[in-house]
Order: structure tokens, then C-alpha cells, then sequence
């Protein structure tokens, strides 16, 4: 894989472990970049784990149009108008199967709707999920209703799912390891790729043709699948070994300090370019 600027017209972030930093927070540099790459007339997409609100958020702050891809690809937004372009959502059937092997392992439930997140205990891991997507997580017994989920996630230390590794292997629906203490589940043909692949084809955008940056283990199908894809120093193994480039470490800020520094020198090649082409043809008569 080769980063060739000028065949680069889309580029996909994840947000969390990516572009925000350590605290969640996407800086000032990262909304500049996000600006920038939307003034460069690059499609800019963003593709997260977040809410649709939380992601909505960084979407209309960066300026950007392009639909945002939020709940890990079960929802997907126009940031213009605020309408859902998508949603798939899991069956009944399989959230109670989810609960269940929950309680059985003694793993803390989140439930994620289009517009809210519930579980059933105060935790650190409650606290983390309310503050990435700015808004608390509902805590009560039982959920509000078991329809309309987009996503579940499970939570517990990194050994005691080190321990469960095949149980979860075995899981229906499948539960796949995000983070050391996370996995999820999502609808059929809602994880990220999936829905990657559709937003651009939606958008006329061939994914040789998008550039891509990603930390987590759930990141690394779409990375595998587009022109060129760059890893943060901080992502799983797994994205590491399949990145076409590393970068700088999330906390600091090197997605947006790449990003800044790629468009500065895409801008300058084709000034240059502009320029040559201009020099190189006879004057008219």
C-alpha cells in the first residue's frame, strides 16, 4: 500500500484511542484537522464505538457533512440534518441470550440505544462510558425495554475475560473482544465494516480510495479492507501488524498532528503541480 494524496477521497476515524485523546476529549488541533481535511474537499467520515449524540457532537464542531457511523456501525447520521440514514438494531431474543450469560459470569451489561445507554451498576466502566459519550449512563435493575438496542456490551477485568476467552469464542450472538475489558455485540451486518462499506459506496467513494485511521482490535477489518491504513503507537497488536504506517501515541495528539501536517504538504505538491503545468504550456498567440 502506497499513500498517494492526490487518490485519497475519504478519510475514516475512529475517535476514542485515536483521534481523542487520553481524556476522551478531541483537542483543538484534532477539530483544525477535521476542518481542514473537510476544506480539502475530502470526504471525512467518522466511524466510533460512541453514541450518535457524542458522535454528532465532534461531527458538527469539525464542520463535517459526510454521514457519521456511531454505536460501533449500527447507526448512521446525516450531521447536516440530524436524520438516522440507518439503524440496526439486535433481536429480543438475543439481548436476553447476552444478559444471561452476563449474569452468569458475573460480566457488568451495558445496553446501548440509538439515543442512550443503560446498566445495571455504578462502576469505573460506568463512569468511562458516561464520559466518553457526555451523557450518564441509566442505572437501574432492569433495562427500560429490550427492542431498539443497537449494541451490548460486556465489562470485567482483562484477566477474568482472558479466562472466558472460549466461552465468548462460543457466544450467540458473537461477543468480540473491543478493549482488554470490553467486548460487544452488535446486529447482523452492523459492525464497522459492514457499514463503512456502504456509507461509501453511498457516497461514491471506492475503499482503495480512503485513507483510515484506527487503534482497537474492532478497528482492524475495515483498516484491512481500504487503501491505506495508519495505526496509532497505542493500538492492539493486531492493527499494528496490519497498518500500513505508525503514528504518535493518542495522548499525543498524533492523528491530528498528522493530519495537519499531510494536508499542508497535499496543498503545497499541488500548488507546485498547478504551477509546473502552468509554466510548461506555450503562451497563446
Amino acid at each position: 500500500m502506497h499513500l498517494r494524496s492526490h487518490a485519497t477521497k475519504a478519510v475514516v476515524l475512529d475517535i476514542d484511542g485515536t483521534l481523542a485523546r487520553e481524556d476522551h476529549a478531541v483537542s483543538d488541533a484534532g477539530y483544525r484537522a477535521l476542518a481542514a481535511l473537510e476544506s480539502a474537499g475530502l470526504r471525512t467520515i467518522l466511524l466510533t464505538g460512541r453514541s450518535e449524540s457524542a458522535a454528532l457532537t465532534v461531527a458538527t464542531r469539525g464542520g463535517l457533512t459526510s454521514p457519521v457511523i456511531s454505536c460501533s456501525g449500527a447507526v448512521v447520521t446525516d450531521p447536516v440534518t440530524g436524520s438516522r440514514l440507518d439503524v440496526r438494531t439486535i433481536r429480543e431474543s438475543d439481548v436476553l441470550e447476552t444478559l444471561a450469560f452476563a449474569e452468569a459470569n458475573d460480566l457488568q451489561p451495558f445496553l446501548f440505544y440509538a439515543d442512550s445507554q443503560w446498566s445495571d451498576r455504578e462502576s469505573s466502566a460506568t463512569r468511562t462510558v458516561s464520559a466518553i459519550n457526555g451523557d450518564p449512563v441509566e442505572v437501574s435493575r432492569h433495562p427500560k425495554s429490550l427492542s431498539g438496542i443497537v449494541k451490548i456490551m460486556l465489562s470485567a477485568e482483562a484477566f477474568r475475560l482472558d479466562a472466558l476467552s472460549a466461552e465468548l469464542a462460543g457466544t450467540t450472538p458473537q461477543l468480540h473482544r473491543t478493549l482488554p475489558e470490553l467486548v460487544e455485540s452488535s446486529a447482523p451486518g452492523a459492525d464497522k465494516w459492514d457499514t463503512l462499506a456502504r456509507v461509501l459506496d453511498q457516497i461514491g467513494v471506492r475503499p482503495s480510495e480512503a485513507l483510515g485511521f484506527g487503534d482497537a482490535d474492532a478497528d482492524a477489518e475495515w483498516m484491512s479492507h481500504i487503501g491505506f491504513a495508519i495505526a496509532v503507537e497505542n493500538a492492539s497488536q493486531r492493527v499494528l501488524d496490519s497498518a500500513a504506517l505508525v503514528v504518535g501515541h493518542h495522548r499525543d495528539d498524533a492523528v491530528a498532528r498528522f493530519l495537519l501536517r499531510w494536508l499542508s504538504e497535499r496543498a503545497a505538491t499541488t500548488s507546485h503541480a498547478i504551477t509546473s503545468r502552468a509554466e510548461s504550456t506555450p503562451a497563446s498567440r
